[in-house]
């Protein structure tokens, strides 16, 4: 036998878990951090990088923080935190560029061709 609709539990995820609320400014060193290192990876143009850290990096961290960015609810209140933004997606573009075009040597690497 169901239970009436009414009689049915309900769980309700509170609303902080429920949205992504990133707030810059407690985070600062942390998308610092990332930034530079999305810098040193674009910089060196990939070679020698630890295979490891940069699936890690990539998919983990950066993946999250960008993630986050890109969905966040509450709009940029000062210039600074705008400017955290900016910087941050400018050096994930450089690196994508930079990842594109170093691609087929990385390929030619693998594939032997």
């Amino acid at each position: 036998m169901s239970n009436p609709p009414s009689e049915t539990l309900s769980l309700k995820i509170p609303e902080m878990l429920s949205q992504k609320s990133f707030f810059l400014s407690s985070h600062l060193p942390y998308y610092l951090q990332t930034i530079e290192q999305l810098n040193s990876l674009t910089t060196q143009k990939l070679k020698g990088a630890d295979p490891y850290f940069v699936t890690q990096f990539l998919r983990g961290r950066a993946y999250i923080l960008i993630d986050s960015v890109l969905s966040m609810s509450n709009p940029l209140k000062t210039t600074a935190d705008q400017k955290l933004v900016t910087d941050l997606m400018e050096a994930f573009i450089d690196f994508f560029v930079e990842y594109l075009n170093s691609l087929p040597s990385l390929l030619k690497e693998v594939f032997f061709y």
